[in-house]
Parts: C-alpha cells; structure tokens; sequence
C-alpha cells in the first residue's frame, strides 16, 4: 500500500443536484467539520473538491502528530487518516485517537488505503477503533453519501449532550444542570438564611519557554483540570463544566472569603500538574477566576441563574485585566459590566 488518498475524477464528482448543502448544527455554529490527515498537498485538495462545495470544512493534517492535535482541538465530525503517514502508521495514530480519547467514541475515524487492503490490516484498522476503511480509488457520490449519514447520526449524540444535565465527558454537571442546581441551593440557603458563593474558573495554557501567549486548553488537559476541580470541591459544593475548558462551582454557606481560597488552593495544586501543550512544549497551566456571593436580603430576590452570570462576569474582568488570577464581583466596573 503506497501512499495515496483519494481519486476524484468527473465521473465520480457528484451532481451537486443531488445533493442539499449540508446544514450547520444552527446558524450561529460551524459547518461539519473533517480533519484530514495526509502527506500529499494534492492529495487533500482532491478531497476539498468534493466536500467544499457541499457545506463541509476541510481541515488538514500533514502528519501522524499534527493529526492528533488537530483531531483533539479542532473538534471534528470527522477523521480521515492515510495509511502511511511519514512519521506514523495510519493504524496507530487511529489507535491512539480511541485510546486516549482524544475525540468521541461517536467521531467517525475513516483510514484509507491505496489499492486493495488485506484482511490483516482491516483486522488491525478494526481493532484500532475505525469506523471503516477506504480502498482508492473512492466515489465522491458515495463518499458524501457516507459522511452526511455518519454526521446526522452524531448530531444525534451531540444534541443529546447539549440539553443533558450531566457532561459526558466529565461526569461534571452542564451549564443547563447547573442552571437547576443552583436554584435548589439557593432554595436552600434561603430557608438557612446562608450565604452561597459561586466560583467561575477559566485555566489558560503559556508555554514556559517561548512565546508569552496564553493559549487555550486542549481536552486532555481540560480533562485533568476537570478532575482537580472535582476533587478540591466539598460534598455539598456543586460542580459543573460551562464551556469546553471552563468550570465553576456553587458553594453553599460560603462567604467571599471561603471562595477565594478555594480558588487559590485550586491553583497552586493545578500550577503542579505538568501540562504540554500541541506542539510538545513544556507549558503551565494559569488559573482565571472570578467569584459572585450573596446573602441576607438577596437570597429573597434570587433563583440563582444571575448568581452565575455574575460570576461569569468576574471571570471575564480577571481575564481582561490579567493583573491578578482572581477577581470579584464587587470589583467589576459598571463599564464593563
């Protein structure tokens, strides 16, 4: 098996007739999403021939390695991998993609071949995790065909995700469960006459030599940081991932005070994890947070969704001024608010 990837000729283009342009999930999200992986320029151009022009966004990978990091920040509805990659096998880099986790157990992962595969290397794509394995030269109708039926089905799972209460991923509460939580709590303090603080976390990726950009975290490390929030936080505190690498935490009988403190024993215990970022270089991970309290007469006025967005605001003033890790509510200018 050459390398190679995929043949596109007039006979196979489909009629863009037959086909509706692929939907986004809604109109404020991306198009679906393929990562491709492929040493040959040509090669992934020839595939963007046939999924462009149906609503699909190509996103290319030279290597086995820069496969996997884009495969684990990019998010995609699908994997296409070649068989021979020039630094990894395609088996593997579809092996570590599965045993890592680096995507959804519901993330098709496509490996293709040159020419006819042999039943023992199906066997070892199979066992790898992939979904199927693609012999060139391979029908552009057929191939869209494939892809929009494998992607309807993962919308399927990630509607499921975006309206459950709990995160799949990270077992932690949604920022829909959250939502419900947080009213009972409140509900609670209110009976109580105790305070409840909610703790907005936002961690950032800086690499320890080089530039001085703050970066996004990829899934393994938001992973990680999921994990340690998770075990720092009390029995009755509530836990919850809001966004893809952002966390927060309600508090009950917690004052302002309590908060922070947790916030900064959350930090240093996170500031000893070591961390990588894509491109292989040590890097520390810096914890964003802000912190919303309330007490006495405002637990009458509150079901505590606002208690979030307050806390949520904070975060984003932490983020933007960058003179210090934590900051509250009470701290926010009326201008940025």
């Amino acid at each position: 098996m050459c390398n190679g990837f995929v043949t596109v000729t007039a006979s196979s283009l489909p009629d863009t007739t037959m086909f509706r342009t692929f939907p986004p999930i809604d109109p404020a999200v991306r198009p679906p999403i393929v990562v491709v992986g492929v040493e040959q320029e040509w090669a992934a151009r020839s595939l963007e021939t046939v999924l462009g022009p149906h609503g699909f966004a190509v996103v290319r990978a030279y290597s086995g390695r820069q496969t996997l990091d884009l495969a684990e920040v990019a998010a995609p509805d699908v994997v296409v991998i070649d068989s021979r990659l020039p630094d990894m096998d395609g088996v593997d880099v579809c092996r570590i993609l599965r045993d890592e986790k680096r995507v959804g157990a519901h993330v098709p992962l496509v490996i293709t071949t040159s020419g006819s595969a042999p039943r023992e290397f199906l066997r070892a794509a199979y066992l790898a995790g992939a979904w199927s394995v693609w012999e060139q030269p391979i029908d552009g109708e057929l191939l869209l065909m494939r892809l929009q039926t494998w992607i309807a089905a993962k919308r399927v799972v990630d509607d499921a995700e975006r309206v459950s209460l709990v995160d799949v991923e990270s077992g932690l509460y949604t920022y829909r469960g959250m939502k419900r939580r947080v009213r009972e709590v409140m509900a609670d303090a209110v009976r109580r006459g105790t305070p409840v603080s909610c703790i907005a976390i936002g961690p950032l990726v800086s690499r320890l030599h080089g530039p001085a950009d703050e970066l996004p975290l990829s899934a393994r490390i938001a992973a990680d940081v999921g994990r340690a929030v998770a075990n720092l936080a009390r029995a009755s505190d509530v836990v919850g991932r809001t966004g893809a690498s952002e966390f927060a935490i309600i508090a009950p009988m917690t004052e302002t005070t309590g908060a922070v403190e947790l916030v900064e024993r959350l930090r240093d215990k996170i500031a000893a994890m070591p961390a990588m970022v894509a491109d292989g270089s040590a890097s520390r991970v810096a914890v964003r947070a802000g912190v919303a309290t309330v007490g006495g007469s405002e637990l009458e006025l509150r079901d505590g969704t606002d208690l979030l967005v307050r806390a949520s605001t904070a975060l984003r003033f932490a983020q933007s001024s960058r003179t210090t890790g934590i900051r509250t509510y009470d701290e926010v200018p009326a201008t940025f608010v």
